[in-house]
């Protein structure tokens, strides 16, 4: 993160982990008046809106565009903003994202949608297993039915099971 905040904003200060703790506790004992003046943009005014859901959804293309990704974190829709150099993404309940962390998000749920069916899969095969057991001695043609869909499964869960090791990065 110390990086990427320097290639997108001017950087005040860049210390050893040692300094870092006095140059912050002498900075909280500064006044703000006598550094650089800070004016909050509107556009945070309204975020911080969002953010507190002072704001209805109506109002985000104040903020950027509608963006084609959803929240990874509640599944609504994402508008894209443009800080200048940074590009970010904000859904109206306060979801907020770089877009380096939309994607490590996006990532995680792309795995668990893969762990979430593999465990699908492997719990309807064995099911049917169990179904097809059940109907061995009662209907023989229904218990082979039951156990050549668990195999087709089985072939299903094998490609998730591919997918997830190969991970989605």
């Amino acid at each position: 993160m110390p990086e990427n905040a320097a290639r997108s904003i001017d950087v005040d200060h860049r210390l050893p982990v040692a300094e870092i703790a006095p140059l912050l506790v002498k900075l909280a004992h500064e006044s703000v008046n006598g550094s650089r003046d800070f004016v909050r943009p509107e556009s945070m005014k309204t975020e911080i809106e969002f953010a507190k859901m002072d704001r209805d959804i109506t109002d985000m293309s104040s903020l950027g565009q509608l963006s084609p990704f959803t929240c990874p974190s509640c599944r609504g829709a994402l508008w894209q903003l443009q800080d200048g150099e940074i590009l970010r993404y904000r859904c109206h309940t306060g979801h907020a994202f770089s877009k380096e962390s939309l994607l490590a998000d996006q990532t995680t749920a792309i795995e668990d949608a893969l762990y979430s069916a593999l465990r699908a899969v492997e719990e309807k095969a064995t099911a049917l297993r169990r179904l097809a057991d059940r109907h061995e001695e009662r209907s023989r043609k229904l218990s082979e039915e039951y156990h050549a869909k668990a195999e087709e499964l089985d072939g299903t869960a094998e490609i998730l099971r591919t997918l997830v090791a190969g991970g989605t990065a």
